[in-house]
């Protein structure tokens, strides 16, 4: 069975939202963000491969996902751009 078209559009419109207001962040969060949610990468890795302290790298991705929470619910009827 395929999925509902308007379900998988309305998939595809969020996670495209989400994606720009990842680039509005700082560029230290975009990274923390890509190597945690994207690599997979642990606290650790991420501190390692940033020469970061472990408490800074736990601290950015817990502000940058309450950054990307506040943008998202501030426009939730927000649409893609073309």
């Amino acid at each position: 069975q395929g999925a509902d078209p308007v379900s998988s559009l309305e998939t595809k419109e969020m996670l495209e939202t989400i994606q720009r207001h990842i680039l509005d962040l700082p560029n230290q969060y975009q990274v923390m963000l890509l190597l945690r949610f994207q690599e997979n990468c642990s606290y650790g890795e991420i501190s390692e491969i940033m020469d970061l302290p472990l408490g800074t790298i736990k601290t950015g991705i817990h502000r940058a996902r309450k950054r990307l929470k506040a943008a998202v619910q501030k426009n939730p009827e927000e649409k893609v751009r073309s």
